[in-house]
């Protein structure tokens, strides 16, 4: 199984934690890519930090408002959703563009109302970097200043 996460990818993704976790009042971990979702989130609760939801995170290189829905990997989601479950905290989806952040818990109705579709990157000739995609319409995410 190839991983397709850059070292520039990595670097994004820890400056982003901690304007997370600024902004939702959380402390994160980050987990190790067996777990599928990139952080697990603790809320401090009578002095004690207690597990309050798992995150999948992106960083995208354009304005939020350029597509008019987000997607994510299916089968990210399905595990990130069978994880939250297990623990039973939510999962969070949080894209960050060029001008905001956004936080969506996506949900089934994502999967079976949106258009599904299998596609390969446009940045790569490799056939093994084909995907199923669920797509969130933009409108679903709550957005905060960067």
């Amino acid at each position: 199984m190839r991983i397709y996460e850059s070292e520039e990818d990595k670097r994004n993704q820890r400056h982003a934690m901690e304007r997370v976790e600024k902004l939702f009042n959380w402390s994160l971990e980050e987990l190790n890519m067996r777990y599928t979702a990139d952080w697990a989130a603790f809320r401090k609760v009578n002095n004690v930090d207690l597990l309050d939801a798992f995150i999948e995170y992106k960083r995208r290189f354009n304005n939020h408002d350029a597509y008019d829905s987000v997607f994510l990997d299916a089968k990210k989601y399905v595990a990130c959703k069978q994880l939250s479950d297990a623990f039973a905290v939510p999962f969070y989806y949080i894209q960050e563009w060029e001008d905001k952040i956004g936080i969506v818990q996506p949900n089934i109705r994502d999967c079976i109302r949106s258009k599904v579709s299998v596609r390969r990157s446009l940045r790569r000739d490799d056939t093994d970097d084909t995907y199923l995609f669920i797509h969130i319409p933009i409108q679903r995410f709550d957005f905060y200043k960067r």
